[in-house]
């Protein structure tokens, strides 16, 4: 697997996992080590690569001991967390009556051979103080699925909106969330805790405050940024009290936050007019957008519209004032039940209860929706309006903006009366800016605090693409397997099938290359034959010379006693009977020369065996080589492909290849021909139906042929579609070969 991921267009980063195991507590002894309970080494023995992943790998304390075996030896491993950014949603939560985002986490848990470890809780941890939203404080149990649920709370339904277009848009932005794990049902330990003006002081708000609002001794703040500065200076004192691997237990988040609000909270009051001068000392995060200043803006606008459009924006808000009402008559939870309590509820909300309520939630919020479909409609009548005062065709724009921005935000802080825009009553703590400054009145309070440790920590891992989700990876993945798997298993059946097909030509190249030995034995014992015939011929001819000779002799004697004319008679009947003698042996040597083989020396041999070694396309050009194992006689130019016949004979020549066919397709074809001079002789074709891609067919052919002195042979594609080729490598599939069987000698 680690070969073929290497093809793949998706990389995910590496994972680190740490295990915590030596855990320190005001109470030694009350929660011992589960890494020690289940016998696990808290050091890192190794890591290895699998696909796209490094994993830590852990081992079991007996794979020291001498005594353990190989065979016995156990090894561990952390799953990989890993965001599935695209799962991320923003949604109101009617049982904990907070904004919340939540996502999925992707746990992959799937090594061979290895041991996942024994994890049975997780929770969802951050190493950096926000104030905008807070993670839960409650495990979760893990029983190994392969998808975590999880979700952060949010102050403002607008920040959870935010927060899950972002993770969707850019994960890497959440780089500091991490999972810690649990090895074993969890156990309190105590510690204490200092809550002291610094630790007050350092939250981003209450600084915000100190600047803001200069001298002034109280402040006043709405019920969503009352409970982000308390969480905000909970969150830094449990960061500067706790460890990374120590978990506050709710009962904790809920005491510190209580004793934050008696502390810094010290009365509360509500403002119900327009004109009251507290609003100057109400802390709004945008404050041109805050509802005393709205609303004289939404009264300065309204009069100014006609009477059909002053009834639309009035209506607007009055079907919002009305939902809001049945927001708050439906049965839930009051702002007194405790965090442990509402996230407790959360989660059994998340697994399917109370669905009536969600039910009833979403059909009010998709009404309070379609109260707000006219918005951009009135806003450009309100812009058009206040265009008609001006003369500038870019302020139209602008103020459209603004408008729209305007009824947005004052729709839950403004109702219409029925005859002006007013703020809603609106209920806000008081906080003492006073004691903030003077830190030698706070006197810092001590607080015993419970947690529980975790064993393992591991950081979220992030999709590289951000248009791919953690399952687009996981079926990409299997599908490039599957491929490569029937891709495989057709190239293995069409190289069996091909070995096949070679053994048989290799079967019958052996035989043809026996027949030709047995001939040229038979040939050559007729050579042998001939010559032995041939020495006794000569020696019948020497002793007929002898013969002559003497009788010429013979006669030279009797000469004397002779006439003329009788020895001229007798000598021209010795000369023609010399002539016939020696035309009767040059018709026989003349015949010798017939036969292949030898004469008076050995015919001058004509052999060749060449190899490709790449693949081949092109059409109508002889075929080159690239390789000449046998070049008798040096008759083929591998660099052209072309034999030239050295001496008229019988040639025998062989031509194999193999074919491809890169993709499917219900039918293909490919001709591969011979050729003597520009004539073709002999035709190898291979023609199929229904090809799957990257498969792999022979073709192969033989042909004997009488050539002429100088006469050209070459191989060629004739006939061939874009769909096939032959294909070759070091491996050399194309083979070509030829040899003179029989050569005609000219006398």
């Amino acid at each position: 697997m680690a070969t073929i991921t290497q093809h793949i267009l998706i990389a995910i980063f590496s994972v680190i996992a740490v295990c915590y195991c030596n855990s320190q507590s005001d109470n030694p002894g009350s929660a011992s080590s589960s890494c020690a309970k289940l016998q696990i080494s808290p050091d890192t023995l190794s890591s290895i690569e699998y696909g796209n992943f490094l994993i830590e790998i852990y081992e079991h304390a007996n794979n020291r001991e001498t005594t353990t075996t190989p065979s016995e030896k156990k090894y561990f491993y952390s799953p990989i967390a890993i965001l599935d950014h695209k799962s991320a949603v923003s949604l109101y939560n009617n049982v904990t009556k907070q904004p919340e985002m939540r996502f999925h986490i992707e746990m992959w848990n799937d090594v061979q051979k290895l041991r996942l470890i024994p994890l049975e809780k997780v929770i969802l941890s951050s190493n950096i103080p926000t104030a905008d939203y807070s993670l839960s404080p409650v495990w979760t149990n893990y029983d190994r699925s392969k998808t975590l649920r999880l979700s952060l709370s949010c102050y403002d339904q607008k920040v959870c909106d935010g927060l899950a277009n972002e993770m969707r848009s850019n994960p890497k932005q959440f780089d500091h969330f991490k999972l810690l794990y649990s090895l074993s049902s969890q156990k309190s330990q105590t510690k204490q805790t200092t809550i002291s003006i610094d630790s007050i002081t350092s939250g981003q708000l209450v600084t915000t405050l100190l600047q803001k609002f200069g001298e002034e001794k109280e402040v006043f703040l709405t019920a969503n940024d009352e409970k982000k500065m308390l969480m905000e200076t909970a969150t830094n004192i449990r960061m500067d009290t706790f460890d990374d691997s120590e978990v506050v237990t709710p009962d904790t988040e809920t005491q510190i936050f209580n004793i934050l609000k008696d502390l810094l909270v010290t009365s509360r009051t509500t403002i119900k007019e327009q004109s009251d001068k507290m609003w100057n000392s109400v802390f709004w995060d945008e404050e041109n957008y805050r509802p005393d200043k709205t609303t004289q803006m939404l009264n300065e606008i309204i009069n100014k519209l006609d009477e059909e459009t002053q009834k639309k924006l009035a209506d607007m808000f009055q079907k919002v004032e009305g939902q809001s009402e049945v927001i708050e008559k439906s049965p839930g939870l009051d702002e007194e039940h405790s965090i442990n309590e509402k996230w407790e509820l959360s989660k059994n909300h998340s697994d399917g209860k109370n669905s009536s309520l969600l039910e009833n939630k979403e059909r009010i919020q998709h009404n309070h929706s379609n109260s707000w479909v006219d918005v951009d409609r009135i806003s450009s009548q309100i812009s058009e309006k206040i265009e008609n005062d001006s003369d500038s065709s870019r302020r139209e724009e602008v103020l459209k903006e603004h408008v729209v921005k305007l009824l947005q935000e004052s729709r839950n802080h403004v109702q219409w009366d029925g005859e002006k825009f007013v703020p809603k009553p609106m209920q806000l703590g008081i906080v003492n800016l006073h004691q903030f400054r003077d830190s030698q009145s706070f006197q810092d309070r001590n607080v015993r605090v419970r947690y529980t440790n975790a064993e393992l920590s591991a950081p979220l891992k992030f999709v590289e693409h951000a248009e791919l989700t953690v399952v687009d990876e996981w079926n990409n993945l299997k599908d490039e397997l599957k491929d490569t798997r029937e891709l495989l298993k057709t190239a293995v059946m069409n190289l069996t099938k091909m070995s096949t097909e070679l053994s048989n030509v290799k079967s019958d190249f052996t035989n043809t290359k026996i027949d030709l030995a047995n001939k040229l034995e038979g040939t050559r014992q007729e050579l042998v034959k001939t010559k032995i015939e041939l020495e006794k011929t000569m020696s019948d001819f020497s002793k007929t010379v002898d013969d002559l000779s003497g009788k010429l002799n013979e006669m030279k004697i009797i000469a004397g006693n002779s006439s003329s004319s009788e020895l001229k008679d007798s000598a021209k009947l010795q000369g023609d009977r010399q002539k016939s003698a020696e035309e009767n042996l040059k018709k026989h040597r003349k015949d010798l020369q017939k036969w292949i083989g030898y004469a008076e020396e050995k015919s001058a041999p004509a052999h060749f065996y060449v190899q490709r070694n790449s693949d081949f396309k092109k059409t109508d050009t002889p075929i080159p080589f690239n390789l000449a194992l046998v070049n008798e006689g040096n008759a083929m130019d591998i660099s052209s492909g072309i034999f030239t016949a050295p001496r008229p004979g019988i040639y025998f020549f062989s031509f194999t290849t193999m074919l491809v066919f890169p993709r499917s397709s219900p039918r293909v074809y490919l001709y591969v021909k011979l050729y003597v001079n520009e004539f073709s002789t002999t035709t190898g074709a291979v023609n199929a139906a229904k090809t799957v891609a990257h498969e792999f067919r022979l073709l192969a052919f033989h042909s004997s042929r009488k050539l002429e002195k100088g006469d050209k042979v070459f191989v060629t594609i004739d006939c061939r579609p874009d769909a096939a080729y032959l294909v070759d490598s070091v491996l050399h599939f194309t083979h070509f070969t030829g040899f003179m069987l029989e050569e005609e000698i000219v006398a």
